[in-house]
């Protein structure tokens, strides 16, 4: 599964029917394929739209919108759902000290968390869920390193859950207050924890960066179950 290494896939509805995304860093696009046949369909965000300057983290928001982190340029950007037409940058460069931005998602109280570096330390970001406005630092450096966070997702339980691609492990922190709880899954060694999201079994779903795999944990125990693909 090299396409791992090279686009972000996410499986939306954009239209009436569901449609697989395809994020590209190759061209720093957003190309739309039927979900059942993999035919594509459109470049649903063209290339460099919006500034869009390598293609990261995806997360739709309550207003039906598509929110990308731009890795490059250091902010989040906001697109219509319907469309896929550049309507602002959600979260502007440097707000609340953002860099690198590398992946977003909404919690349950409606806020944006962004797990990012400043190419010496790694954070988790809050902002307001419908300004954009900073709120504060959620998770700070000296609970994270040395994780480099490439991936943030909030699972069934509403905590908090990073990959660590240098560690190897998948870190949970709660959902409310940021503390840390504890390495809630650990990867086989030689491996480079990528994205990471729970699947509709409530298990933990990890693609990983360099063994090119998805493996799958227990979404309570976080003991490893098998390799759902490889």
């Amino acid at each position: 599964m090299p396409l791992l290494s090279f686009a972000l896939l996410w499986c939306v509805a954009p239209q009436a029917n569901a449609a697989l995304l395809v994020g590209s860093r190759n061209n720093n696009s957003v190309l739309q394929y039927d979900e059942e046949t993999g035919k594509f369909i459109d470049t649903f965000i063209p290339p460099g739209s919006g500034g869009l300057n390598l293609t990261v983290g995806f997360a739709v928001g309550s207003d039906n919108n598509y929110y990308l982190s731009n890795l490059a340029g250091g902010s989040i950007e906001r697109y219509n759902g319907q469309s896929g037409d550049f309507i602002d940058s959600f979260v502007p460069k440097n707000s609340g000290g953002l860099k690198l931005p590398q992946d977003l998602a909404f919690g349950p109280d409606g806020n944006l968390y962004v797990a990012g570096t400043n190419l010496i330390t790694n954070t988790v970001l809050r902002y307001d869920g419908k300004t954009g406005a900073f709120i504060d630092t959620f998770i700070s450096s000296d609970k994270i390193d040395p994780a480099a966070p490439f991936s943030l997702t909030f699972g069934p339980d509403h905590n908090i859950y990073l990959n660590s691609a240098i560690t190897g492990s998948i870190k949970r922190y709660d959902g409310k207050t940021g503390a840390f709880i504890d390495n809630f899954a650990r990867s086989k060694p030689g491996s480079v924890p990528g994205s990471l999201t729970f699947g509709p079994d409530s298990n933990l779903y990890v693609a990983d960066f360099k063994t090119n795999d998805i493996a799958r944990y227990n979404g309570k125990t976080g003991e490893f179950i098998d390799f759902f693909c490889y």
